[in-house]
């Protein structure tokens, strides 16, 4: 998604790459995040919460993580 909208962010390029690995499970850029992001997105959907519980979490997760990267 980054390169198809043209965008050059830093932070934004380490995010796509953590959810890569979290998503896929190749290890293809070997980022250690991806393993924790993976399993706090499990544990949320095992405590039963909805999707749009999730998602609502994932936004406030990503924006907190997305402003410690750009630090």
């Amino acid at each position: 998604m980054l390169r198809r909208f043209g965008l050059r962010d830093r932070a934004a390029q380490q995010i796509g790459e953590m959810i890569h690995d979290a998503d896929l499970e190749d290890g293809k850029f070997q980022r250690a995040e991806g393993f924790g992001l993976d399993r706090v997105l499990k544990g949320w959907a095992k405590l039963n919460l909805s999707d749009a519980e999730i998602l609502a979490k994932g936004f406030d997760c990503f924006e907190a993580l997305y402003n410690w990267l750009r630090k």
